[in-house]
């Protein structure tokens, strides 16, 4: 996940720079095809982050039950994990040819 995060910083601010005039290796379609699988990958993580357990710092119980598990990251990062996982680039694609 770090590779991928790491991917995404240093192409997206690339593709936010050159918006219309991207050079020919941004727009190709094995970049596309590159983004589409980094946000299943970001999406997947958001899944997997939901069954995952965590230990509870006041008692130092491993919580398992999925129902606290889901809403600790609910009240936790869910937010921000799934604005940073959404394909913006594929939503908001426009053809200007």
């Amino acid at each position: 996940m770090i590779v991928l995060a790491m991917y995404n910083s240093v192409l997206i601010p690339l593709q936010i720079f050159y918006k219309d005039e991207l050079p020919s290796f941004l727009k190709s379609n094995t970049i596309s095809i590159i983004d589409a699988c980094v946000d299943f990958f970001f999406l997947m993580d958001i899944i997997i982050t939901f069954r995952t357990s965590f230990l509870d710092p006041k008692q130092s119980v491993e919580i398992r039950d999925p129902h606290i598990i889901g809403r600790k990251y609910l009240r936790g990062n869910f937010a921000i994990d799934l604005i940073s996982s959404v394909p913006w680039s594929s939503l908001f694609q426009t053809d200007n040819q």
